[in-house]
């Protein structure tokens, strides 16, 4: 194809106020435009071409998992429509759709009552992992709740790591040990070890601890180190007819992330009580609050590092005293036990307990039983081999091809060969655009690969040679075919590759050289 008969605006400068290296990048490259007034990226003809390119590879990874293209313009309710009417019986079986919607691609997938749904959503959040794997892309499997229309629900999502002005992008962390990542409310499994456990108990002491009203100001004047206080921290919950208040304990030298805190109460948010509030409840501010003498109706919960606390500094319950010595078990406790911790830079990695380091996640794929949309669409049931009537089980699986893009325009080097809209790009270069020959050379060529399958744009258009080479590096197609005055003489071509890698070779070995490397991965990156 000719490069003046596709609209492919290449640019020196990428849109205003935008700093996703990516984003940037699709935009230079006349792949697309940021519309500022909706935050959103338009597609040009070469990025959905790339989009479509995408889509496909996607689509045959999921024909090993049955999936079947639909149409139903409602991606996400689409399968249940379907399903309603045409699931019988359990031999039909897993039945999964996938239908593309704008710079999405759905996945429905109808399961047998019996199938363990964490096992088959990791193996499809593995299977995707693999293919971006084929594309360069590095990616994590992440866990995390979301509440949606009253229930709490565990999704995997497959983050590609990200850099803080990535347009979209989710503050995270992942672990340069164990290769772990995850977010500020990802779970912990694994309590950590509380050093006071070994230590013998102390007496209980009231001291007075005037204007120590924070876990700085405390350790100061108790001269005491922040794991060796606990904090009491008072909140309501939200969502509810009726508010209540509830009490979270985490050790003093940590956060308490408050998703993890509705998450266990089953609400939909929480946030820190109200003067009003605490006082109503409590009778005083907080500040000296502690777990001991609350009142029977208020709710304790306390995080996976508290139990086994020896010997803590903890709030007395009226101003500007505290108490030294409390333990676990003897001053306070709760049945009510569970992971309150928020993550953040330096926090132990739950799966290693080395030092966690921040990073930034695109969310690429996300997966998710959708309770609420079972909800939403119910009449969808089959019968078993017994003739009993069954209700399948159900995952979402929702993939961002925009995030893909966007991910493999911010690394360095050229596009996937089966991705990218064009094998290569055909020029002039600089040192031969005054040769008389370069032109009927072009004008040769260029009627030979019409004649082929060869995939090539050529560029009759730019004026500017300089120009040519800043398009050979902004489209980023896995090849640059130049026309230079060295390889006229020779009535051959130069050719420049990934990995830096160059030489001349002949028009009439064109074809079949470029099929050597179509259907493999030799020329994807490392």
């Amino acid at each position: 194809m000719f490069l003046s008969m596709i609209f492919a605006p290449v640019s020196k400068n990428g849109p205003a106020k935008i700093k996703d290296p990516g984003l940037v990048n699709m935009v230079k490259g006349g792949y697309g435009l940021y519309d500022n007034h909706r935050d959103a990226l338009m597609l040009l003809p070469l990025g959905e071409h790339l989009l479509e390119n995408l889509a496909n590879e996607l689509e045959g990874e999921f024909l090993f998992w049955k999936a079947q293209e639909v149409f139903t313009g409602i991606p996400e309710e689409g399968g249940f429509s379907i399903a309603s009417r045409s699931l019988k019986t359990e031999d039909q079986l897993p039945l999964v759709f996938m239908e593309t919607s704008g710079q999405e691609l759905y996945l429905s997938c109808f399961l047998q009552e019996e199938t363990h749904v964490e096992e088959y959503q990791e193996g499809l959040a593995g299977a995707v992992q693999e293919i971006l794997e084929l594309f360069g892309l590095n990616s994590h499997v992440i866990r995390e709740h979301k509440h949606l229309e009253g229930n709490w629900e565990e999704f995997l999502s497959v983050g590609l790591a990200t850099g803080k002005n990535s347009w979209k992008g989710e503050a995270g962390f992942y672990c340069p040990d164990c290769g772990w990542g995850g977010k500020g409310c990802s779970e912990i499994k694994n309590p950590p070890l509380n050093s006071a456990d070994t230590e013998a108990p102390e007496n209980l002491q009231e001291v007075h601890t005037p204007g120590a009203d924070t876990i700085e100001e405390l350790c100061r004047q108790l001269q005491l180190p922040p794991e060796k206080t606990l904090k009491t921290m008072f909140f309501a919950t939200e969502g509810e007819e009726t508010s209540r208040v509830v009490v979270a304990l985490m050790r003093g030298d940590r956060k308490i992330h408050p998703l993890k805190l509705a998450r266990y109460l089953g609400v939909p948010s929480v946030r820190l009580a109200a003067a009003e509030e605490l006082h109503q409840v409590m009778g005083i501010l907080g500040g000296y609050l502690g777990p001991r003498g609350l009142p029977e109706h208020i709710l304790m919960v306390a995080d996976l590092s508290v139990p086994g606390l020896t010997n803590v500094a903890v709030g007395a319950n009226k101003p500007d005293y505290h108490c030294k010595g409390a333990c676990w078990g003897r001053d306070f406790s709760t049945p009510h036990v569970t992971d309150l911790l928020l993550l953040e830079e330096e926090s132990p990695c739950p799966l290693c307990g080395a030092s966690l380091r921040q990073t930034w996640w695109r969310e690429a794929v996300s997966l998710g039983e959708r309770k609420d949309l079972q909800a939403r669409c119910p009449g969808v049931d089959y019968r078993n081999g017994e003739h009993k009537k069954k209700d399948p089980r159900f995952l979402l699986a929702r993939i961002s091809l925009e995030q893909i893009l966007l991910a493999l325009f911010e690394q360095e080097g050229p596009l996937p060969p089966l991705l990218s809209p064009f094998t290569g790009y055909l020029y002039v270069a600089e040192d031969a655009e005054e040769n008389e020959d370069a032109g009927a050379f072009l004008e040769d060529l260029s009627s030979r690969l019409l004649e082929t399958e060869m995939s090539l744009l050529i560029d009759d258009c730019t004026e500017k040679p300089a120009n040519r080479e800043y398009n050979a590096q902004a489209f980023r197609f896995p090849w640059s075919l130049v026309i230079t005055r060295e390889g006229l003489a020779q009535g051959k071509l130069l050719l420049r590759g990934a990995e830096e890698e160059e030489f001349f070779l002949s028009p009439e070995d064109l074809e079949e050289y470029f099929e050597s490397f179509m259907g493999t991965d030799e020329l994807y990156p490392e």
